[in-house]
């Protein structure tokens, strides 16, 4: 096995709790003689890059570390965690979604709760909102655009959290969309992300796009929403803002950056850009 990955997620530096993860980890990404890694380590945590915690404890302890990041459409994102979130925590009830436009949290806008150290007040939200389909904002922080223009400026007016010095480590940037390639775009996808992981023999290839969380019970199924209803109409309305300046940043500045990567640029490009059209009203925008 070239590469090890835990089952869960793993948010243990977004609890500051540094330790736990090596104790987890310890023995797992042996070392050869020569000083070569046999097993790479990773984990997954899509909360590391926008909690108080997270990027600061790579930043310190793993500084060389390289990230994959994962997108989707913000229409289908915020419908999808959303969802989950409803039935994860049943029989406690979600806030109604036009109760959710703008920050999770109203005492530090722009920043998530981390459950297990945040007050429990400043988390009814449950980390869902639509100010997190700002994409760029935590991308941002890991330093790899100059931020010194107008126009760069303009689309992380939002920002709140500070950058993240110290941090070496190259990103590979991804679309959920990916995942429905076919034939020669699919072969090469596979072959890109494992020559980024540093794999020996390639990756096999990936499965079509499906729900990862299976809903049996239909009781806690009870909130679920659907994102197209026209009472969802404001909240589409922010999302399909936020897409749009999430694109245009990762178009115009993060991708010049040599130490971010996507596979056939262009196919990044074209799905990123349908980030700003409203998916309910356009069957073409749709997955």
């Amino acid at each position: 096995e070239e590469l090890y990955l835990n089952d869960h997620e793993l948010c243990t530096l977004t609890f500051n709790d540094p330790t736990r993860l090596v104790k987890m980890y310890h023995g797992i990404d042996r070392i050869t003689e020569d000083g070569q890694r046999r097993v790479k380590v990773g984990l997954k945590c899509p909360k590391d890059s926008e909690s108080d915690w997270g990027l600061r404890h790579y930043s310190k302890y793993w500084p060389e570390t390289d990230f994959v990041v994962t997108m989707r459409h913000p229409v289908w994102w915020f419908e999808s965690f959303y969802n989950y979130r409803s039935y994860q925590h049943f029989p406690i009830r979600m806030h109604d979604p036009l109760d959710l436009i703008g920050p999770c949290r109203d005492d530090h806008p722009g920043q998530i709760c981390a459950h297990k150290i945040s007050p429990k007040e400043e988390c009814t939200s449950q980390n869902v909102c639509t100010d997190r389909a700002n994409f760029h904002y935590p991308l941002s922080r890991l330093q790899k655009t100059p931020m010194n223009t107008t126009g760069e400026l303009e689309l992380l007016s939002g920002r709140t959290m500070d950058t993240m010095s110290g941090l070496n480590g190259r990103i590979f940037l991804m679309e959920v969309g990916y995942l429905g390639l076919e034939g020669a775009e699919q072969a090469q996808f596979v072959r890109d992300l494992s020559n980024y992981l540093g794999m020996e023999k390639p990756l096999p290839p990936f499965p079509p796009h499906t729900r990862a969380f299976k809903y049996k019970v239909e009781e806690r199924r009870h909130d679920f929403i659907h994102i197209c209803d026209d009472k969802f109409i404001p909240v589409r309305a922010e999302l399909i803002k936020a897409g749009k300046a999430s694109s245009e940043w990762l178009r115009d500045y993060f991708l010049k950056s040599n130490e971010v990567i996507v596979s056939q640029r262009h196919i990044f490009l074209d799905l990123i850009s349908k980030w700003s059209i409203d998916p309910c009203e356009d069957v073409e925008a749709r997955p």
